[in-house]
């Protein structure tokens, strides 16, 4: 799916994931119109290479915080997405740990400050 809007009521935050993929798997979630369960992983693309900021980077951050509003809206658990550049055409597999979800929440509540 791509261009879907996601809302974060938590984190009090609205975006655009550019492209969230749904995987077929045994368990999951369900889709509307569709027979069984399925898996979400985004990916962001991103037209550089990557950007980097005090503890990482900070494409990670955004991915992340579409993660966390995709997880809100969906009742689900994320573990992964990625970030593809176009500079190298390349998807960076980025895990969704709690150290990361932490930095997103921090900047989340630093924004709405």
């Amino acid at each position: 799916m791509r261009g879907l809007r996601v809302q974060s009521k938590k984190l009090m935050m609205t975006g655009i994931c550019d492209v969230v993929e749904f995987h077929r798997k045994p368990s999951g979630i369900t889709l509307r119109g569709y027979d069984g369960f399925y898996s979400v992983y985004p990916v962001e693309y991103k037209k550089g290479a990557p950007k980097e900021y005090e503890g990482g980077n900070a494409d990670s951050l955004q991915l992340c915080a579409e993660v966390m509003a995709l997880e809100e809206m969906l009742a689900c658990t994320i573990e992964e997405g990625s970030l593809f550049y176009g500079e190298t055409r390349h998807r960076l597999r980025v895990p969704m740990n709690a150290e990361l979800r932490e930095t997103v929440v921090q900047m989340a509540e630093e924004m709405q400050q």
